[in-house]
């Protein structure tokens, strides 16, 4: 039995890993929702209808994905950060989630995205302590 096609929101600022993210979503036979290249894109793109996961870059254009990453969590979509940065990097309330070091290897998004029926099960913001204006 194939696996469902799954509607995947990808935010990154740099065109050519957006491009090679969206690529590896779609040759696993999913459909990559663009998510633009600035905080304000990704909070409009947060908002896309019937959402199964978010791939997340930390830092878009400057500014931190994280009021993206707070309205994703609030509608219980798994999320995915891809990022460059390393724990320290990543504001304390959202070290939680699972992250994809770039340069990132396709095998490690496709696990995530293998696991996403396991994780949308259990993701929650519970324990978490998310707030407005958290920063790098």
């Amino acid at each position: 039995m194939q696996a469902p096609r799954l509607r995947i929101l990808v935010v990154e600022d740099e065109f050519v890993v957006a491009l090679a993210i969206e690529r590896t979503l779609e040759e696993l036979g999913h459909e990559a929702v663009t998510g633009g290249a600035s905080v304000q894109d990704a909070l409009r793109a947060a908002e896309a209808p019937d959402l199964d996961a978010a791939l997340l870059d930390v830092n878009i254009h400057g500014g931190p994905v994280w009021p993206a990453a707070e309205r994703l969590a609030q509608r219980g979509v798994p999320i995915l950060l891809v990022t460059g940065y390393g724990e320290n990097g990543i504001d304390p309330a959202w070290r939680h989630l699972p992250r994809c070091a770039k340069p990132f290897d396709q095998g490690e998004i496709e696990r995530f995205v293998g696991e996403l029926p396991a994780r949308a099960r259990r993701f929650s913001r519970t324990g978490t302590n998310h707030h407005a204006g958290t920063s790098l």
